[in-house]
């Protein structure tokens, strides 16, 4: 993910969205959420627990956004 979010000028991050049970961000400023790259699980038909995670990291990166 480093070298998508390297190789994509003025990218401040790179996610993935896979079938699994963890997620893991990696923030370059550790109460940033960007620049970071990340995956996120969501599998189809599960609790919606995975969706409000995501929810809420989208939330915060526009946060962000909007703060600069």
């Amino acid at each position: 993910m480093h070298t998508y979010k390297d190789a994509i000028l003025e990218t401040q991050g790179a996610y993935i969205l896979y079938p699994g049970d963890e997620d893991a961000v990696f923030r370059v400023v550790e109460d940033k959420p960007i620049p970071s790259v990340g995956a996120f699980p969501l599998t189809p038909g599960k609790d919606g627990m995975e969706e409000e995670g995501l929810e809420r990291f989208v939330m915060k990166i526009l946060q962000t956004i909007g703060d600069l």
